[in-house]
């Protein structure tokens, strides 16, 4: 029995349906605010934002469920879900699909307290992405500074970002993408970064979990410190040497270069090159 038809039964649910397009020729900032709905983000065709609401609710409170489009300023548009509802939801499950022209913007801002959120070739100066409970998922996006947070969630990271920032409490991380600076922090799970080279500033930190970051390219110039309080620490690279089962390890080749830190109160941590 499909999951939809079940809860029907169960928890006597209603579907809901709810669509909302705008003419986006103008828009530069967007902003997403959704209570307790998955988020799809992405490029369009042509130059109209178009939001859809669909999924299903319990039916007593099915009138209580909105999709507000409005416009705060002339290049500036808020889509918000939210529902009125004053009792507990029995069954909520939503889903939030929203297009929008493919230009660059100069923010996009997504909040959503319960639920995933997925975006992709997105274009902007700034993305600001906030999941209080849920996955994130950023796949080959452009930005210049992009901020990633959840409590508790997974965080997957793609694109080319110059300065890139990501934090979870609960969750682990994992980054492929190329950007001048990254800090990424974990309290609870674990790190890891697969880069095309190595950014001009790195500070990874966890506190419980490990930490694993792998440079594509060998660097000519860098420092490196890795350091961890009850685990152990392996580095392997041919610029700037090897270790194993240490816990800290500090190397430095050529004069300047980019700088990484990584810090783990109770994990491993792996730093690894490929060879010239």
């Amino acid at each position: 029995m499909k999951i939809g038809k079940l809860a029907a039964q169960l928890f006597h649910t209603v579907p809901v349906h709810k669509e909302h397009t705008e003419d986006g020729s103008a828009l530069r900032i967007l902003t997403i605010d959704a209570q307790t709905a998955d988020v799809d983000l992405h490029p369009g065709t042509g130059d109209d934002v178009t939001a859809i609401l669909s999924g299903a609710v319990s039916e007593s409170v099915q009138d209580d469920v909105h999709l507000d489009v409005l416009w705060e300023h002339e290049n500036s548009l808020s889509i918000r879900v939210h529902t009125d509802a004053k009792r507990v939801i029995g069954f909520n499950s939503l889903h939030l699909a929203v297009t929008v022209p493919d230009k660059l913007y100069e923010s996009v801002r997504v909040h959503i307290v319960t639920g995933d959120l997925e975006t992709r070739d997105l274009r902007a100066q700034t993305l600001d992405f906030h999941v209080t409970t849920g996955d994130v998922s950023v796949e080959t996006c452009l930005a210049d500074v992009c901020l990633v947070r959840t409590t508790t969630g997974d965080v997957n990271l793609g694109g080319v970002t110059r300065d890139l920032q990501a934090e979870t409490v609960t969750g682990d991380l994992t980054i492929g993408s190329d950007c001048q600076t990254l800090h990424a922090r974990v309290v609870t799970g674990d790190v890891t970064a697969r880069l095309k080279r190595a950014p001009e500033n790195t500070a990874v930190s966890c506190v419980t979990g490990d930490a694993s970051v792998h440079l594509a390219a060998e660097p000519e110039a860098m420092t490196v410190s890795l350091a961890t309080v009850t685990g152990s620490v392996r580095a392997e690279t041919a610029t700037l040497g090897a270790s194993a089962g240490k816990r800290r390890w500090s190397a430095a080749v050529g004069k300047g270069g980019p700088q990484m830190t990584i810090h783990c109160t109770t994990g491993d941590i792996e730093f690894t090159t490929d060879g010239l």
